[in-house]
């Protein structure tokens, strides 16, 4: 195979699933928890369970509270950037994260070795 049909043929592959794994947001609901002023939303998706943290708001600015067994189609981004130069030389040393000086947020076993939030999200209600 020539190195021109290679690179055509592995562009396209990587376009197409790109494209379907973008479209790919559903994240179900397993367990809703809370630690001082953050809920932790405990997601599912692609067989992988996520974290996901957002404060607690006195009047949230959406209308759909979320609940746990339903699917939403928010995207989760990770709290813990890995381009960021700190004190650890890899993200994945970071087990927990202080979000104030009383609440230390920690990753779990079984979870992905990240936290998430959504802007789609706030306190426990949604847009989607």
């Amino acid at each position: 195979m020539s190195k021109t049909k290679f690179l055509i043929q592995f562009i396209v592959s990587f376009l197409i699933l790109s494209c379907s794994t973008a479209k790919n947001n559903k994240i179900s609901v397993a367990r809703l928890d809370s630690i001082h002023n953050y809920y932790l939303i405990y997601g599912l998706k692609d067989g992988y369970v996520y974290k996901i943290v957002s404060p607690k708001v006195m009047n949230a600015k959406y209308q759909n509270r979320i609940k746990v067994g339903k699917i939403y189609g928010f995207h989760v981004l990770p709290i813990i950037d890995n381009s960021i130069k700190f004190a650890p030389a890899n993200f994945l040393d970071v087990t927990c994260v202080a979000f104030t000086d009383t609440t230390k947020i920690c990753i779990e076993d079984g979870c992905l070795p990240n936290l998430y939030y959504s802007n789609e999200i706030d306190g426990l209600y949604t847009n989607k």
